[in-house]
């Protein structure tokens, strides 16, 4: 599968149209003259926000494979700044990225060995990093402390100075003039070291400020911030500092989890038919317990508490492993695998249910589930009935009602207890819904476990993967 195609509809959307919005800023710096005006120049670097663990990595892919598939006369790079810092200079390292995957030409190259051999010593010097890096909000003595700084050059570092500005014209001039576009994307600078970040990010903003080159950034905003409280011991001058680095900020979409096409969550939907053998035992089991388990947590996302692409994909595999370390007889159970779901959730993600109301107070996911799987009434009050007042034993457990709404219900017979899954009516073994009599109703509920009661079961279960 490519990578476009895992977006959901609504990333697919908006990756489209960042790129009419990229290339109309090509054509429009073809012909724009006044380039240092940076108010009214055609857009250059552009941010891409969103949270921690949302697919940027994955959405950054993408754009990569959409330009390369669309659009050849596009000189597309990926750089996972975060991979890269552990080199001082990040120039030096983002040339080399460049030069590597050809998407400068040699000329350019060229010209940038010349500048950073030449001038290295005063671009990375105490000018950037000793001070710069660490003087924000400037006061008297701050001031003070850069006049004395400058008096103490001698001639040879004035030189260099005025040769560092030579060789940098000439290397933007040719970059600047090269027949490709160039869009550079940039990723993880929010897992930078600190220093490296606005290092990068400043680098960016004065080296590579020509035309002909777009940047675009995928980071996560509230990161960044605090990166920069680090830096300066000043929280409130983050919100404001990002502004110089980019020309637009736009939000990623929030992801329709509903249409994520993740490998993760398609290998659940893949197949057609849920068999089952005289023994009640099935291939498919595991499937139909990991489609229970995504739609639960999807339950979560939407009702209970937001989680992230990434953070589900881990949860999912850490409950493979838990339902892996089930016994068959365990799997057949489906009560035993909706408990062991909600528990699990509760354990992992802290969930609380005090701001929600329901008629379940104890299983609202569980009652959230059915609602989100369309049971019928009938069956999903029948089993949260059971289940909210704790009748759920190792053995048979008589529960009486005055039958009002289970009066008729013939078709819940004992060992009839079925769900629907993938349109597909499917049965488990060992759970007694009901058995209808003219004149009451009696609910059962059973579990075939060797523990004494179910919260036993259910903690010695979660142990293992505690």
């Amino acid at each position: 599968m490519k990578t476009y195609e895992r977006l959901t509809k609504n990333r697919q959307d908006f990756l489209e149209a960042l790129v009419r919005v990229v290339n109309k800023s090509f054509e429009e710096q073809k012909e724009f003259k006044d380039w240092g005006n940076e108010d009214i120049r055609p857009v250059q670097r552009i941010f891409i926000n969103a949270p921690w663990g949302m697919g940027k990595t994955l959405f950054a892919d993408a754009i990569k494979e959409y330009l390369s598939e669309n659009y050849e006369e596009i000189n597309t790079l990926y750089v996972n700044s975060w991979k890269m810092d552990f080199y001082d200079e990040p120039m030096k390292a983002l040339i080399a990225e460049m030069s590597e995957d050809s998407i400068i030409t040699v000329e350019s190259t060229e010209k940038a060995k010349k500048f950073l051999k030449n001038c290295g010593k005063i671009f990375f010097g105490k000018i950037l990093k000793n001070f710069l890096l660490k003087r924000f909000n400037l006061n008297d003595k701050d001031i003070e402390e850069m006049k004395s700084f400058f008096n103490g050059l001698d001639t040879s570092e004035l030189e260099d100075y005025k040769n560092y500005k030579k060789l940098l014209e000439e290397f933007k001039d040719t970059l600047s003039k090269e027949e490709r576009p160039k869009i550079i994307i940039i990723d993880e600078l929010d897992r930078c070291r600190p220093d490296y970040a606005i290092q990068l990010l400043e680098i960016i903003k004065h080296i590579f400020d020509v035309k002909n080159i777009i940047f675009l950034f995928l980071i996560n905003r509230k990161q960044l911030e605090s990166i920069v409280s680090t830096i300066y011991m000043n929280s409130n001058l983050s919100i404001k500092y990002f502004e110089k680095f980019y020309d637009i900020e736009l939000n990623l979409p929030e992801a329709n989890y509903k249409e994520l096409n993740e490998p993760e969550f398609q290998v659940v939907n893949s197949f057609k038919e849920y068999k089952v053998d005289k023994n009640n035992y099935s291939e498919n089991r595991d499937l139909v317990i990991q489609k229970i388990f995504l739609d639960m947590i999807f339950v979560v996302n939407d009702s209970f508490s937001k989680i992230s692409i990434r953070s589900i994909k881990k949860l999912l595999k850490k409950f493979n492993i838990l339902k892996d370390s089930l016994i068959e007889k365990e799997k057949e159970q489906h009560i035993l695998i909706l408990l062991l779901i909600e528990y699990f959730l509760k354990k992992e993600l802290n969930l609380k249910y005090d701001t929600i109301i329901t008629k379940y107070n104890k299983h609202r996911l569980i009652e959230a589930y059915f609602i989100k799987i369309n049971m019928d009434d009938t069956r999903k009050n029948l089993i949260l009935k059971v289940l909210e007042n704790g009748k759920i034993n190792r053995d048979d457990v008589n529960f009486l009602d005055d039958g009002k709404d289970f009066y008729k219900n013939e078709e819940y017979k004992k060992n009839n207890y079925k769900i629907t899954i993938f349109r597909n009516n499917i049965y488990f073994q060992n759970f007694k819904s009901a058995v209808c009599s003219n004149l009451k109703n009696t609910l059962y509920l059973s579990v075939d476990i060797e523990e004494t009661d179910i919260l036993l079961w259910l903690e010695r279960k979660y142990n293992f993967i505690k």
